[in-house]
């Protein structure tokens, strides 16, 4: 029988709704003391020092390249696979993109690879930890610091992903997480700046509503109508009620990843015997949000591209998808880069499919993602 299982459900309960309904009726809607909030609980969740929500993870990388300065001249190294998003937000600076090529099990930058792309002009590095799987971060960083580079971690994926029991985000110079509708916590769409610099997380405050600062009475209490612009800004703020929904996440948060660890395990368990796929592979020093349920199709043992596979999972009310094309494939990259140089992105690209994975998946519906995927591919063994 033909059911339908999506890629992606929202895990949105009452708690959520009446969180998010008690500021609508506060009068006060925009970037205020629920905001505040949301940035302190969610520093203490993950250790950090210091949290600025914005209106996108996007804009979270953007804010934090501009903070440290990098700009024309300036190269930024980026994984090959990753969201459009990690190469524009260094795009927005003037800076120029390098590509790096990725590894074929873990999917995140080639250590290799990214310290043969290192020039003079590398002004900094931006490893993506894809799927919520940490990238080698005691390496990355120790070739950062021999050369003066700056860290800036895509934590996209990675709210509640561990790298040697500490949190992905909080040892590097800066990290931006987002909270779009499928990321491990959401509000819609925001993104958080982490950092251990205070100067760099006040300067980041001042830049993501135009470089206003306001002035405050004696009391302390803000004129809004009177206020100065000390640096060049953006339109980044965030708003109150989306903080309030981010605070309501927050506090079920370890459910949710438990949730979706435990239909990671059915996965395993069910496919850990079929020939024709590639479990995700997790090193043993990690412990990854499990924002995506990612497997790489033995193509050499098929007679069916991942295209095709995704397209019949679909015939079957199956939601499959892929993360990601990579960028030198895009129009706006196909001059600069060549696709030869980067073999373990396109080793990636013919194989991987990522399969319906949220926190109110259900076994019924994991062992029918399963069952379809199968058949599919024993229908179409060499």
């Amino acid at each position: 029988m033909r059911k339908e299982v999506p890629f992606f459900r929202p895990f949105i309960g009452n708690e959520d709704v009446e969180e998010v309904l008690r500021v609508l009726k506060s009068g006060w809607l925009t970037t205020g003391a629920i905001t505040e909030k949301f940035e302190k609980e969610f520093c203490r969740s993950i250790g950090a020092g210091n949290c600025v929500f914005v209106n996108s993870g996007t804009a979270a990388l953007h804010l934090l390249l501009d903070a440290y300065g990098v700009g024309p001249g300036d190269e930024v190294i980026v994984p090959a696979v990753t969201f459009i998003a990690t190469a524009e937000a260094v795009e927005y600076t003037g800076a120029k993109v390098i590509l790096a090529d990725v590894d074929r099990e873990s999917m995140n930058i080639s250590v290799d690879d990214l310290a043969r792309k290192i020039t003079e002009r590398t002004k900094a590095i931006i490893p993506v930890h894809i799927a919520g799987v940490p990238c080698e971060m005691d390496e990355i960083m120790r070739i950062a610091k021999e050369r003066n580079i700056l860290v800036i971690e895509d934590a996209a994926h990675a709210f509640l992903s561990f790298y040697r029991g500490k949190h992905v985000g909080i040892s590097s110079d800066g990290a931006a997480f987002s909270f779009y509708a499928t990321k491990p916590i959401t509000t819609g769409e925001g993104g958080m700046v982490v950092t251990r610099r205070r100067e760099v997380a006040e300067l980041i405050r001042l830049k993501r509503l135009h470089g206003i600062k306001y002035e405050a009475d004696v009391n302390g209490d803000i004129k809004r109508w009177k206020y100065d612009v000390v640096t060049h800004g953006y339109k980044y703020n965030a708003t109150d009620f989306k903080a309030a929904l981010g605070i309501s996440q927050l506090k079920k948060a370890t459910l949710m990843k438990k949730m979706r660890k435990r239909e990671v395990e059915k996965y395993v368990e069910l496919l850990r015997d079929c020939e024709l796929i590639q479990l995700p592979v997790v090193p043993p020093h990690t412990d990854p949000s499990w924002h995506l349920f990612v497997v790489k199709l033995k193509v050499e043992k098929l007679t069916i591209s991942r295209d095709r596979v995704i397209e019949e999972l679909k015939k079957r009310g199956v939601g499959a998808s892929m993360h990601f094309i990579p960028l030198y494939r895009f129009s706006i990259y196909r001059d600069r880069f060549r696709e030869e140089d980067f073999p373990g992105a396109e080793f990636l690209f013919e194989r991987v499919i990522s399969l319906p994975l949220f926190p109110s998946m259900e076994d019924q519906e994991v062992e029918y993602v399963v069952k379809n995927l199968i058949d599919i591919l024993e229908a179409y063994r060499k």
